[in-house]
């Protein structure tokens, strides 16, 4: 009898002699799809996703045949975290100051000021009545805004504008 042939390039998954196969882990019995465990394997995981029993079978095989823990992660589709709690004595935790901050990042903004767009938008959110100051920069800006379709770049309200305004 002679083994099975491999494409170059490609690692072998479970062999097996059906495509399903129920295997016995600590939790229970878990179903896994041995084909799908062999193309996660190679990188042919696009747009579908593996059972949590089946991700952590791959990324034992990915991991004991030497691959990178961060290959493995994306190829079984967990992160870190999870391969750190899967395999304590493999993969390391990453450093505290690698980490990143949580949530996106917003841009550094001024307090907002009455009498400028945001200020108006200000008072529209709150639900208040917009002074007159702010109602006399939203329409500077806006008419900005309909000349060139961006408010950047709109001018800003001055007390001399104000006072041609009144």
């Amino acid at each position: 009898m002679t083994a099975p042939t491999v494409e170059p390039g490609r690692i072998p998954g479970m062999r097996t002699a059906a495509a399903t196969v129920f295997v016995a882990t600590a939790e229970g019995l878990a179903v896994v799809d041995t084909i799908a465990v062999e193309r996660a394997i190679n990188g042919e995981r696009k747009g579908w996703s593996l059972t949590a029993d089946e991700a952590r079978i791959v990324a034992d095989l990915l991991l004991t045949r030497g691959l990178p823990p961060t290959t493995a992660s994306v190829r079984a589709g967990v992160n870190w975290a999870t391969l750190c709690e899967w395999f304590p004595g493999v993969v390391a935790p990453a450093a505290e100051g690698s980490a990143r901050s949580g949530g996106r990042r917003r841009p550094d903004r001024s307090p907002v000021k009455c009498g400028t767009r945001r200020g108006y938008d200000r008072h529209k959110r709150r639900k208040e009545r917009v002074c007159e100051r702010c109602r006399a920069a939203y329409a500077l800006a806006y008419r900005y805004y309909r000349t060139h379709g961006t408010y950047i770049g709109a001018p800003e309200l001055t007390d001399a504008d104000l006072v041609v305004a009144a």
